[in-house]
């Protein structure tokens, strides 16, 4: 099963993006655009992996992981674009706060899942939320007007609180995700 690890914008957050998405919708017509159940921020892309392996292995490390991780704040900031403006294949937005944290927090689900995972990034970690794919790179599609549109806007702020696995399913009308299990990062109190 394909599956990643992942946390969700609050649905403010989301629904600042969404409106950004709208605005920039209108010009780019060589975009596909995600919806607003597509956001979220990958931490670890496992790849396809057997349904045991994520019961049995990728479940208990997972719970004990987020049990011992702090919520982290973040801040939605910004457009930019992957690999860069001049040959852009991902619309995505920034992330910024406790950025340090994410990262520490990405690199130990790294660590404690990758013996487990189909996938290897070799790619450092860049924390960001995807909003757009772009058709034919060679094309700009309007990106010097969403460059002006998206340098300084701010999306607001939420707490990544939960780490989320998610089953992911390719079909002709786009990615479709599906919640697996939920994961509260920080302890409960008794």
């Amino acid at each position: 099963m394909r599956s990643f690890i992942a946390v969700d914008p609050s649905e403010e957050v989301i629904g600042h993006l969404i409106d950004a998405i709208d605005r920039m919708r209108q010009g780019s017509g060589g975009i596909r655009w995600l919806r607003e159940d597509q956001i979220h921020l990958t931490l670890k892309f496992l790849g396809s992996v057997d349904e045991e392996i994520l019961s049995d292995k990728i479940y208990p490390r997972l719970t004990q992981l987020a049990q011992a991780s702090l919520p982290i704040k973040l801040q939605v900031r910004g457009i930019g674009f992957f690999p860069s403006p001049d040959r852009p294949r991902v619309v995505w937005a920034g992330i910024e706060g406790q950025v340090e944290s994410l990262k520490a927090l990405q690199e130990r689900i790294e660590a404690s899942v990758q013996a487990f995972s189909g996938s290897c990034e070799d790619r450092t970690f860049r924390p960001h939320l995807t909003l757009g794919r772009v058709r034919e790179p060679h094309k700009r599609y309007g990106i010097g007007r969403m460059m002006m549109l998206g340098e300084t806007v701010e999306f607001g702020a939420f707490m990544a609180d939960r780490l989320i696995l998610y089953k992911s399913e390719l079909t002709p009308g786009g990615a479709r995700y599906t919640k697996l299990s939920t994961f509260k990062l920080g302890r409960e109190k008794p």
